[in-house]
């Protein structure tokens, strides 16, 4: 609890330091996270003995455990569920592409990347780590399930070399939902749907108004779930998947009204379906994978985002409606 504690103020306090050296950090960071996933994704190609392609979809799931389709679903879509923030944290590029220079001209290239990056990490990874472990590590501790890949691989050392690599993938995760949600809260605040005290902008350009809340609401987890970071992780991804489920509903709303700005990218009518087959896996994932997390996880994670509804509505009405003009952020 202690050294989470002092980690969330040292990803705050970084934060608030404006974007160029949460890059830098980010970057280095982002190399040790890239070389462990290729560690494992490529384990199976070096050392093809310790891959068992039987275990990827085995029969059975281990004795104790729900069996067929109801327990095998059911543990993959706990875990989807839980890892989902960070599997569709690709969109964290959107965040951050309107604050690089000519964002109009790097934007497809820079969500390209990312968007075939996490692809290839998130189909890729899981498939080594079911070959060599089983399906039996769903059961398990995520850490101690890629500790033990990591044991596999490399040796008895592989579980001190993978443990310093996933504390630099932690660290990164945590550092882009930091981002990414802040600056949601910023946005909003700007717009009119929250207090104005959260666009507060410092003179780094870091959005210490939303940084500021973010933490507050962070904070509140943990004191309610202590160590239990997986419980933490679920009940903040009950607001991201609110989100994830109102987007295709929001784009095929918005896809009915004609024109828009010009130059402005349209998607064609073949995504109609994608966007209702994207609607219902979230809503399977919210409602099936969120349910095994726990009541008191459901319950914390839907109290703490639909607070958000009266916050906005007396921001709304108490405060003019009016937007606070844009800073340029650094």
């Amino acid at each position: 609890m202690l050294i989470a504690a002092i980690t969330g103020v040292a990803l705050y306090a970084l934060t608030t330091a404006g974007l160029t050296p949460i890059t830098i950090v980010n970057a280095i960071l982002g190399t040790l996270a890239v070389a462990i996933i290729l560690v494992v994704a490529l384990g199976p190609v070096v050392k093809p003995e310790i891959f068992h392609a039987e275990l990827v979809l085995p029969p059975r799931l281990p004795e104790g455990a729900p069996q067929g389709f109801v327990g095998l679903g059911g543990l993959l879509c706990k875990w989807m569920f839980v890892a989902v923030w960070s599997s569709y944290t690709a969109e964290i590029a959107s965040a951050l592409c309107a604050e690089i220079r000519e964002p109009s001209r790097y934007m497809g290239r820079v969500m390209g990347i990312s968007a075939v990056a996490c692809f290839i990490a998130y189909s890729a990874l899981p498939i080594a780590l079911f070959g060599i472990i089983g399906v039996e590590g769903l059961q398990k501790d995520p850490v101690a399930l890629v500790a033990a890949a990591g044991e596999a691989i490399l040796g008895p050392v592989g579980q001190d070399i993978i443990g310093l690599g996933l504390a630099a993938v932690l660290i990164i995760a945590a550092e882009t939902f930091i981002i990414g949600s802040s600056r949601a809260i910023y946005q909003m605040a700007r717009d009119g749907h929250l207090p104005h005290v959260f666009a507060w902008v410092n003179r780094r350009g870091a959005t210490v108004g939303s940084i500021a809340w973010d933490a507050s609401v962070i904070g509140l987890l943990l004191v309610v779930f202590g160590t239990k970071v997986v419980d933490v992780v679920a009940a903040a991804n009950v607001g991201y998947m609110m989100v994830w489920i109102l987007l295709p509903i929001a784009y095929l709303v918005l896809r009915k009204h004609p024109g828009g700005k010009a130059g402005a990218l349209r998607l064609p009518r073949s995504f109609v379906p994608v966007a209702v087959a994207l609607l219902l896996f979230n809503v399977v994932l919210m409602v099936w994978g969120g349910s095994q997390c726990g009541t008191s996880v459901m319950a914390v994670g839907l109290g703490v985002s639909l607070s958000i509804l009266p916050i906005s509505w007396l921001s709304r009405r108490f405060g003019g409606h009016r937007a606070v003009p844009a800073k340029e952020l650094a």
